[in-house]
């Protein structure tokens, strides 16, 4: 007897995923009519279904061992266990005798256990789909996908993430320190994710080798077809109706989801870093939004015009490399084409290398006038914590950074001799990143400095929080409080001895008065002597 189909959309992230998840919910009721339930927006099927536990979503992280036994929130044991029952018996009056439909990017966990997964199946026949994406323009997704500090338009049910957390705390109140493209896409990092982790290549092998490379089929995202409609149109059998009817509505034109510039942010935590607001009150979101608004607004310009730190030509020819070598195995036929394949790969590789390849050169910036001035001016709508530096945008030797008054009361002042500033912010780059395989040799460079720097930790009024302060010299510092007590005490003392020179000035009068009064005596008594000689 013919197997009912079950259409597995794998992911891997950031290929397309939500567009087709969308779409699936969209057109529910239009694939029914190709025979197709779309499970995870079915509750018919499941009356189980929690917030959390989609069949597909919770299928991908149940599988993974490490997040069994309640080690995450989106795996449920229990409605595992009655998922796995459900789909072993296809001929279920449940199912109506119909094909299903399931689609996750978490499926592209390198944890999950394929074998597993294959096992729930064991009664359908097995569709695998696989999205694919070259690896530079993927990997610069993924990012941007990790440091995601804002909701887009349709994320609502993901607001509780970011309220957890995300992108709403400085880099000291979180384990995890904050992380450049530049610093965060290292040579390890590429091998990873291309040999084992969340990449097409990786994810086509573990699934081809469980079911076989006959029960898998690619999307490709570089033939000009749109996702959504290579989906339902060429990779999901027999939908004829669904493909007829999103292609008629090309509803697919609203479903593209532009990634936000993470550049904002950047700026954000390197200006913290560098102690422009560290001294400050201002939240995360609050001093981003300032410098959102002093770019667009103030400067009329946009995230992409800042100046760009780009990858190190070790990691653009690594990147290259890989990019080819995927499009190559997975897509031979249009990797050959003249002008769809490995040329217009290294066209637009060729143009990201100084654009989507790029940070942020928060040095530069915070060299600017402008800018250097605007971020020493950040503190609250509301006139409290007013930070307590101020740095100068451009210095030469013995130049004197002086800071206003801290909430505190505390007076901090700098001094940074030749390019201490420059060294210094290196050195720190170089210390974050102990752990991955690219120390930049500027960092390496940093670390040699012939200058000694000075590390000194301030303490502000709200408890044992830590900022740190770098210095050639130190210079001894009193705050206001302490100088007017110092002003008092010189008054008081000053007084005192006017004091004492006023009474001993008194004493040294009436003595000599005394005295002459004697030796006026004495006068008037030696004539009456002499006279009884």
């Amino acid at each position: 007897k013919e197997k009912p189909i079950a259409v597995l959309h794998v992911g891997p992230h950031k290929t397309g995923t939500t567009s087709i998840q969308e779409t699936s919910h969209e057109y529910i009721d239009t694939l029914v009519k190709d025979n197709y339930i779309a499970i995870d927006y079915d509750d018919s099927i499941l009356n189980l279904r929690q917030k959390r536990h989609s069949p597909a979503k919770n299928i991908a992280f149940c599988s993974c061992p490490k997040y069994q036994g309640g080690r995450s929130k989106y795996c449920s044991i229990s409605y595992y266990n009655e998922t796995k029952e459900l789909f072993s018996d296809p001929s279920a009056p449940v199912f109506r005798h119909m094909n299903l439909l399931l689609s996750h990017e978490s499926f592209d966990k390198d944890c999950v256990d394929v074998a597993e997964v294959r096992s729930i199946f064991a009664q359908w026949d097995v569709r695998v789909i696989v999205g694919y994406r070259r690896f530079f323009e993927w990997a610069v997704s993924l990012y941007g996908e990790d440091h995601r500090v804002e909701l887009l338009p349709g994320w609502e049910d993901r607001a509780e993430l970011f309220k957890e957390g995300r992108g709403q705390d400085w880099p000291a109140d979180r384990d995890t320190p904050y992380e450049s493209l530049k610093r965060w896409l290292t040579l390890g990092r590429m091998e990873k994710h291309y040999f084992e982790g969340m990449y097409t290549t990786a994810v086509l092998k573990r699934y081809a080798d469980v079911f076989g490379e006959e029960s898998i089929s690619v999307i490709n995202m570089h033939d000009g077809m749109d996702v959504v409609e290579n989906f339902v149109c060429h990779q999901v059998p027999n939908a004829d109706e669904t493909c007829d009817a999103f292609t008629r509505a090309k509803s697919h034109e609203g479903n593209a989801h532009v990634a936000a510039s993470n550049a904002y942010d950047h700026i954000t935590i390197e200006a913290f870093n560098a102690g422009f607001i560290s001294g400050s009150d201002l939240t995360r979101p609050e001093a981003r939004e300032l410098i959102k608004q002093y770019q667009e607004e103030t400067l009329g310009l946009t995230a992409d015009d800042f100046i760009k730190d780009c990858l190190e030509e070790k990691e653009l020819e690594r990147l290259l490399e890989l990019s080819i070598q995927a499009e190559k195995e997975i897509m031979p036929d249009f990797f050959a084409l003249e002008k769809e394949g490995e040329n217009d790969l290294r066209e637009k590789f060729e143009a990201a290398k100084t654009t989507k390849l790029c940070a942020v050169d928060t040095e530069k910036l915070f060299e600017d006038e402008g800018w250097n001035g605007f971020l020493n001016s950040l503190e609250k709508k509301n006139g409290q914590g007013q930070k307590g530096n101020t740095k100068k945008a451009k210095g030469g030797d013995n130049d004197v950074y002086t800071g206003d008054n801290n909430v505190d009361g505390n007076i901090e002042v700098k001094t940074s001799k030749g390019n201490n500033k420059k060294e210094n912010k290196n050195n720190k780059k170089g210390n974050a990143e102990n752990n991955t395989n690219n120390a930049d040799n500027d960092d390496k460079k940093a670390s040699s400095s012939d200058d000694k720097e000075e590390i000194i930790n301030t303490h502000d009024n709200e408890g044992e929080k830590h900022s740190t302060v770098t210095m050639a010299e130190t210079i001894p510092t009193i705050n206001k409080e302490e100088e007017r007590k110092y002003w008092l005490s010189i008054e008081f003392v000053s007084s005192l001895v006017i004091i004492v020179l006023v009474i001993v000035g008194s004493r040294t009068r009436i003595h000599r008065r005394k005295k002459d009064d004697t030796s006026n005596e004495k006068e008037d008594l030696l004539p009456r002597q002499l006279q009884y000689f």
